[in-house]
């Protein structure tokens, strides 16, 4: 009964994924469907509430990139165009709104604290798959010097007054890893060729 529009994307995304690689059209119309609701969800700022008529009515930075790379992989996996703009406006918005002096991932869009592994993480990974390389090297330099702990994990988070420095693994050492390694492979792909 829940209506969280990160999970409805990530499903639009796993149907257009199907279709991608069956060619089974039974897979096509959800996913036109569902990406058209989360396309109605987005507010004339360019953001999308965490979650349709309740309470939760924040936009935050992960779940907005959640929302973005779903989008794009829609996109590549149907051919299906329609929804550019909102995938634009959506972009726009979190590049301008989710990033403190261009290298600080902010957990809200008007507070910077918590600083959160997680965001941390997905932003690599999303400003990766948008071709933004030299922010995604500037938030990685910033993670690295502030969340990376001498055992080799990463904090969970960066508060106004602490750091948290509880090894989660899936929260935050795997996500991190895993963007770090996504921007490793943006970088060799972009760089130029020896000579």
């Amino acid at each position: 009964t829940q209506r969280v529009l990160n999970a409805t994307m990530k499903g639009a995304r796993l149907c257009a994924q199907v279709y991608s690689g069956t060619g089974d059209e039974a897979y096509l119309a959800p996913a036109s469907r569902t990406t058209a609701y989360v396309a109605r969800q987005q507010r004339s700022d360019g953001s999308w509430p965490y979650a349709v008529d309740d309470a939760r009515q924040w936009a935050d930075n992960f779940h907005t990139a959640y929302v973005l790379d779903a989008y794009d992989t829609y996109q590549s996996c149907t051919g299906d165009r329609r929804f550019s703009g909102i995938k634009e406006r959506g972009w726009k918005y979190y590049r301008e709104n989710f990033f403190l002096d261009g290298r600080i991932p902010k957990y809200y869009a008007d507070k910077v604290f918590p600083i959160d592994a997680t965001a941390c993480a997905q932003a690599l990974l999303t400003l990766c798959r948008f071709g933004d390389i030299d922010t995604a090297v500037a938030v990685a330099n910033w993670t690295v010097q502030t969340m990376h702990c001498p055992d080799g994990h990463f904090a969970y988070q960066v508060r106004r007054r602490r750091v948290v420095r509880i090894p989660y693994i899936r929260w935050a050492s795997a996500y991190m890893y895993a963007g770090l390694s996504r921007l490793a492979y943006s970088l060799s792909y972009t760089a130029p060729a020896a000579a």
